[in-house]
């Protein structure tokens, strides 16, 4: 039988000021390149090989083809939660009611607590953080001991699906 789905959200980086960074590097190597390769002058005081600035070039594109591609999604079904972070995740991972201690919507400090964003481990004792942006997120702490916390950009609706599908989930196990 297929789950419900009460809750999906889908977020990838969208920080303006990320892809001012990407695009600026990438103008200054196209400039130099140009300068180097089609006009014949030297890039800079001192200039590398033409393959080390086509190769120091591509860095920068690989980086913007990773932001684009980078993505976190969360599901919430009766049965658990549901998330992959691409491309760090291959695989949707799942978390069950069951393996939940406590979970709760905080706000949080991305640097301060995980370093930024993304797929981040607190030096602090806070676990992981999968986040993209923002300062909210879900705190999970697993019966296991383990702390994940997950970045939405949805908490009202997040925290509505989660009383549902544990609600749902509830009355399943009653039956």
């Amino acid at each position: 039988m297929q789950e419900k789905v009460f809750f999906h959200e889908e977020q990838r980086f969208r920080q303006w000021w990320v892809w001012i960074i990407l695009f600026a590097v990438i103008l200054i190597f196209i400039y130099g390149m140009f300068q180097q390769f089609v006009l014949g002058k030297p890039f800079g005081n001192q200039p590398a090989p033409d393959w080390a600035l086509a190769v120091s070039g591509a860095v920068p594109l690989l980086m913007i083809i990773f932001f684009s591609q980078t993505r976190l999604i969360t599901e919430i079904y009766s049965d658990g939660i549901y998330y992959r972070f691409f491309p760090f995740h291959t695989k949707i991972k799942k978390i069950t009611w069951d393996e939940i201690e406590s979970r709760e919507i905080r706000k949080y400090h991305p640097i301060r607590e995980y370093g930024g964003w993304g797929f981040r481990y607190s030096k602090f004792g806070k676990g992981r953080a999968l986040n993209i942006s923002g300062n909210i997120g879900l705190q999970l702490v697993l019966k296991n001991g383990k702390k994940l916390l997950i970045g939405t950009q949805q908490d009202y609706a997040l925290i509505k699906a989660i009383e549902k599908a544990e609600e749902e989930h509830n009355q399943n196990l009653e039956k």
